[in-house]
């Protein structure tokens, strides 16, 4: 995948989902929630018996997750 890619979100979320379900050891953090469930929509739709345990953050959850492990609890990013 280019660095950078114009293609409706759907298209992008397709991709991202076919990469984790060729290695579901990779991260994403995504820009807004409609994003990461159509990322899991489309990990769904490849495995149909399910996409346990896969963890798909939002700016703001990835801003909170660092923020707290700096030891800033319980600020909110």
């Amino acid at each position: 995948m280019p660095l950078l890619c114009f293609a409706p979100y759907r298209v992008i979320a397709d991709t991202i989902a076919g990469r984790l379900a060729e290695a579901p050891h990779l991260e994403v953090l995504v820009a807004s929630g409609g994003v990461a469930n159509a990322i899991a929509d489309g990990l769904l739709r490849r495995n149909p018996s399910g996409a346990a345990g896969r963890r798909i953050e939002t700016i703001e959850t990835f801003a909170k997750r660092v923020v707290n492990a700096a030891g800033d609890l319980p600020r909110v990013a």
